[in-house]
């Protein structure tokens, strides 16, 4: 949607910002809708009215007592954030512009999406691509870009064709999800998906999943350092037990992308699959990648994003995130869920 009136920017000047806090009180993480005073605008910074964030896993840790991600307490979370630039204080931006943020410490030790009105210097924010709205940017999130990377690291090599086999791990989540969404668009067409929530097989497979393989299963495959060859890449969510065992089925010269942890910081494996089949790995970082490498993935994702089919997105406003995020971990949800913060 356009935002071209100087009424909208007006209103949400004038309004106090407001935002959902993660606060520390008595060895309890509690998150509350707060008011914010007005931060001031700095030389090199914009002022942006959200319009929308997203739910990742790493936001939902960031609201969990000893989660691993907020260091300093109080802390506004949210990994990521599209909107409007309502105010500038540099050269290359200018009010109105539609932009996004995602990476950095965005929302783990600077404020992040979960509020109103970011503040934030200009050399983190991108333009929003052409080919995504305020909104499908946000489907995208940071759990897409994580997604987009792991495809392009295995896609690029120039040895995989469309009819290879290839595995997504912790298929279910928002990262997995996205993957395979994005394999299908690009013409994968030998997909399998590993999940847990055996259940989800009618949504797995509309995204682009050939074949589901219940997770559980392979706790009965045997402790060998190399098994039979099935897969000629793997893009891994998860960590531990169930990684190791997908790099000891990947097939010669296999690729591997491991983009998450899910289950585990661990991975048990041993250097046979990389000597005897001569396999690659390569980790995906979403969080410090390059400015000039996140705008490419971002652009790529935008000249896409019509062939992607990505129905399971949900809202919900930020009055009403703090139950939601309450909810997050009860693996009821699948789908990408995107926090409505402006109405823009």
């Amino acid at each position: 949607m356009k935002t071209e009136n100087g009424i909208f920017y007006e209103k949400v000047g004038k309004q106090m910002p407001k935002a959902l806090q993660v606060q520390l009180v008595d060895q309890a993480v509690i998150t509350r809708l707060v008011d914010l005073a007005p931060r001031p605008l700095l030389p090199g910074q914009v002022r942006i009215a959200v319009a929308y964030s997203s739910i990742n896993f790493k936001d939902y840790l960031a609201c969990q007592y000893q989660g691993g991600v907020i260091r300093h307490y109080p802390m506004v979370p949210g990994i990521d954030a599209s909107g409007v630039v309502i105010e500038t204080a540099d050269p290359h931006f200018h009010v109105g512009d539609q932009v996004l943020i995602s990476g950095y410490e965005f929302g783990v030790s600077e404020p992040g999406g979960y509020q109103t009105e970011v503040v934030i210097e200009a050399r983190r924010v991108l333009a929003l691509p052409d080919g995504l709205t305020l909104r499908t940017a946000m489907v995208v999130g940071t759990a897409g870009l994580a997604a987009w990377l792991a495809v392009d690291a295995i896609s690029n090599q120039g040895v995989l064709d469309h009819q290879a086999p290839l595995l997504v791990t912790g298929a279910s989540g928002g990262v997995g999800s996205l993957a395979l969404a994005f394999l299908s668009a690009l013409g994968y067409q030998d997909n399998t998906a590993l999940t847990r929530q055996t259940k989800l097989d009618e949504q797995l497979t509309n995204l682009g999943a050939t074949e589901l393989i219940d997770a559980n299963q392979w706790q009965a495959l045997p402790a060998k350092p190399l098994l039979t060859g099935r897969y000629q890449a793997l893009i891994d969510t998860i960590g531990g037990k169930l990684t190791g065992q997908a790099l000891a089925q990947l097939k010669p010269r296999g690729l591997a992308a491991l983009v998450g942890n899910a289950a585990s910081n661990e991975l048990p494996t041993t250097v046979l699959p990389f000597i005897l089949r001569g396999i690659s790995v390569a980790g995906i970082d979403v969080v410090n990648l390059p400015m000039v490498e996140r705008v490419a993935a971002w652009t790529a994702i935008g000249q896409i994003w019509g062939q992607v089919n990505y129905p399971y997105v949900q809202e919900v406003a930020l009055a009403d995130l703090s139950a939601m995020l309450a909810r997050f971990n009860k693996q009821t949800h699948f789908g990408r869920f995107l926090v409505k913060v402006n109405d823009i």
